[in-house]
């Protein structure tokens, strides 16, 4: 919002990237997968570590672009193809560099997207996809899951419900610890030995990108890390 962007909606969602969301077979839903199909003038394949990034001064042209269409169609029609809605107030603010200057929301972006992805992907429940275990075992899961509560204290976090209920709703702060802690326990039965050193790489980045204190050491890993876990994930 406060970057005046469209978001994951949008065709072009990311805030820091010139990648486009294209399609899963007859869905609505955009996606932005590193290999494509050659569409929109852009490469069949993106490098994790080389996208194409945007610039405050595109940013800023684009603002202008949009300040100074003739019609709401013809805004729509610019904000449809670059991603941005109009001008942030913010970048009245001396030194603050569009996209550098904004965060990356991790809490909705990791706990509330990525985690909560895998989840469905391992239950079946994402469009398309059959289950990686049998409804049994992720019921059994959730049972174990729902037993931790009578053994962690509370000081770490609220009870967690049974997370093979899809109808059971969890908070970032429960899928978060859920993951970091009680998955890799829960679900090695159940992970074939590759999805299983996967969600462990995963692990590992979320609690650096979680530190009180990032060296520089730590921001490598990261970059590097993140660059690979997505190009396996996508195998």
């Amino acid at each position: 919002m406060a970057m005046q962007m469209k978001g994951p909606n949008g065709y072009l969602p990311c805030r820091a990237c010139d990648i486009t969301g294209c399609k899963g077979g007859n869905e609505n839903t955009l996606y932005v997968p590193l290999h494509r199909s050659e569409e929109h003038n852009q490469p069949k394949t993106f490098d994790p570590r080389q996208l194409p990034k945007r610039t405050h001064k595109r940013f800023l042209a684009t603002a202008a672009k949009l300040k100074s269409a003739k019609s709401s169609a013809e805004k729509e029609r610019i904000s449809k193809a670059t991603g941005i809605k109009g001008l942030s107030i913010l970048t009245y603010c001396p030194g603050v560099k569009l996209p550098a200057s904004f965060p990356v929301d991790f809490m909705h972006e990791m706990f509330e997207n990525v985690f909560k992805l895998l989840y469905a992907l391992w239950m079946g429940t994402f469009t398309g996809v059959s289950p990686n275990e049998s409804s049994d075992n992720w019921k059994e899961i959730g049972r174990l899951t729902c037993e931790t509560g009578n053994t962690i204290p509370s000081a770490f976090g609220a009870r967690l419900g049974d997370l093979s209920n899809t109808k059971t709703t969890h908070t970032a702060e429960q899928w978060s610890f859920w993951f970091q802690y009680i998955a890799p326990t829960v679900l090695k039965p159940s992970l074939s030995a590759i999805h299983y050193q996967h969600l462990i790489h995963l692990i590992r980045l979320t609690r650096l990108c979680c530190k009180f204190t990032i060296t520089a050491k730590d921001l490598n890993a990261i970059w590097n890390g993140f660059a690979d876990w997505v190009t396996e994930y996508e195998r």
